[in-house]
């Protein structure tokens, strides 16, 4: 995930995704500033696209190999 995507998609996420407002609303009631819990939220991101991106990446160089 390069650097700019991160906060776009959480940004997106906060706006649109039921679990995602979940989470801030959460978060905001434990008393985290909305600084961290982007920082949070970026993270999770970045756990959930990580093996997305590895298995696409795999899965084209298996094709470009045969």
């Amino acid at each position: 995930m390069s650097i700019a995507a991160g906060p776009v998609i959480a940004h997106v996420r906060t706006i649109s995704d039921p679990r995602t407002r979940a989470f801030v609303a959460k978060r905001t009631a434990t008393g985290n500033s909305r600084k961290e819990i982007m920082r949070m939220l970026q993270r999770y991101i970045a756990r959930e696209l990580y093996p997305l991106i590895i298995d696409t990446l795999r899965a084209s160089a298996t094709i470009g190999l045969t």
